[in-house]
């Protein structure tokens, strides 16, 4: 579950490190898995030779892409991440970094977020 105020590690190679959330676009208050978000960059990554292709205290939306919380799959088990997690996308819903790194839910393809998916090396 994800809320306002909430700091979640993002996993593309955006150039972010951390970000904060700053809104949930649903109805509800809380964000689960596939909900996009409004993200505030808070640190970014170091090295030399990496693109960085954000700036810090910029705004973007982001995709969750896995959350600490028990999330139900259909088959009555449950299954749940170690940190809460979030792709960062541009303004007209795609990707800003051209690969993902961490554990991706493969419940973002009932969202259809299929570009993701194909991006991620990791799908549970």
């Amino acid at each position: 579950m994800i809320q306002n105020r909430t700091v979640l590690k993002v996993i593309d190679n955006s150039g972010a490190k951390y970000v904060r959330c700053l809104k949930v676009l649903n109805k509800k208050k809380v964000g689960y898995l596939g909900d996009l978000i409004i993200v505030s960059v808070l640190s970014l990554r170091r090295g030399r030779g990496r693109k960085i292709r954000v700036k810090r205290k910029d705004l973007c939306l982001g995709l969750i892409a896995s959350i600490k919380y028990k999330h139900r799959r259909f088959g009555g088990h449950y299954i749940q991440s170690k940190e809460n997690s979030v792709i960062l996308l541009n303004r007209q819903k795609k990707p800003i970094g051209n690969r993902v790194f961490g554990l991706v839910f493969k419940e973002l393809r009932l969202k259809k977020n299929f570009k993701t998916l194909s991006l991620s090396s990791k799908v549970i």
